[in-house]
């Protein structure tokens, strides 16, 4: 392999990496706009921005969902750098601005979508639906660039290589575990379930399977887009 296809290979890997998280903030957003709950890896984020509002917390700017869902990938980061210690900031820095952009994202999508599925309830399950599909996907397309992951996919990663699970599997077991602090953080601030609803429950009986579902496409797409594995 030349230098120039050298380039053109690590370019094509960055650009999947970078569509994959683009294409999971849209699933968020999504879910969001659906109001029947998110996906579980930003239930929690969601949870503390449905609380904020319900309280009314100021500044609002500080409670969006890509606000939260900024400071819980910060978490996620720390969390995946205590998985694999050695090298893993000078790999993953990247993963910081990612997140950003990630957040920043959520934000756009869900004010550019604004009520669109909000109008009826086959229209919420719709955007539900779509937005498990959207957040797969983009799960998909940030294992075929495998070059940048969001801490949250990440660290469903650094897991399923430290305990040698599949990666859907892993994927499926950590969004319930989610859902349950979430609704736990719900029942202690508020006493009552706020932002989870049976679209959190479809949520995550649903990405983890379609995830493995997708799965097949990576050597796939890799060997399309002449990625070297």
């Amino acid at each position: 392999m030349t230098l120039y296809e050298s380039w053109r290979c690590v370019l094509r890997r960055y650009f999947c990496s970078f569509l994959g998280v683009a294409l999971v903030a849209l699933g968020v957003a999504t879910t969001a706009n659906a109001r029947l709950g998110v996906a579980p890896i930003s239930s929690i984020a969601y949870v503390a921005h449905c609380i904020a509002e319900e309280l009314s917390w100021s500044p609002r700017f500080l409670w969006t969902l890509g606000a939260t869902s900024f400071v819980l990938n910060l978490i996620f980061f720390v969390a995946q750098w205590a998985l694999e210690r050695g090298d893993f900031f000078r790999r993953q820095f990247w993963q910081l601005p990612l997140t950003f952009v990630f957040s920043a994202l959520i934000d756009f999508f869900g004010w550019t979508l604004g009520d669109v599925f909000y109008r009826a309830y086959v229209m919420q399950l719709i955007g539900t639906f779509l937005g498990c599909f959207f957040v797969a996907l983009g799960i998909t397309f940030e294992l075929v660039g495998d070059v940048l992951y969001l801490p949250g996919d990440g660290m469903v990663k650094s897991l399923a290589c430290a305990v040698k699970a599949p990666f859907g599997f892993t994927k499926a077991t950590f969004d319930v575990s989610l859902l349950v602090v979430s609704l736990f953080a719900s029942f202690a601030t508020l006493g009552y379930v706020v932002g989870l609803r049976e679209g959190s429950a479809i949520c995550a009986l649903s990405v983890g399977p379609l995830a493995r579902c997708l799965a097949p496409l990576v050597p796939r797409a890799r060997a399309s887009l002449r990625i070297a594995t």
